[in-house]
């Protein structure tokens, strides 16, 4: 089963960004609005392992989805965004992970090391 990876907004993002950092994710337990492909939601399992990290600052966040729940918004172009319900969320040393798509989501096989390149959708 793949890991699934989640870019949370760092440094650069605006200081008034209601999406939430690593810190604020790992503490609430909720990855709060994100967007899937269509041929990325297939690959989500409630059970997965999953990674929340920001590049800057260097942080990580290691977790097993919960749920995956449609929390009413959408992007732009109409793509659909989910909360995802984490569990068994424990604060790691940042890995490097690999690249995320524009949606920051990214995909890569469990046994792959964290320089492996992501399997992600653009579209």
């Amino acid at each position: 089963m793949p890991t699934l990876y989640l870019s949370a907004p760092g440094r650069a993002a605006a200081p008034d960004s209601t999406s939430p950092s690593v810190s604020a994710i790992h503490d609430s337990g909720i990855a709060p609005g994100y967007a899937f492909a269509s041929t990325e939601l297939p690959q989500i399992e409630v059970g997965m392992n999953v990674v929340v990290f920001s590049r800057d600052p260097e942080e990580q966040l290691e977790a097993r989805l919960e749920a995956i729940r449609p929390n009413g918004e959408t992007t732009g172009n109409r793509r659909q965004r989910y909360d995802l319900h984490l569990t068994d969320g424990r604060r790691v040393p940042y890995s490097n992970p690999p690249k995320v798509n524009h949606c920051g989501v990214g995909f890569a096989d469990s046994a792959q090391s964290s320089v492996a390149v992501a399997k992600t959708t653009s579209t």
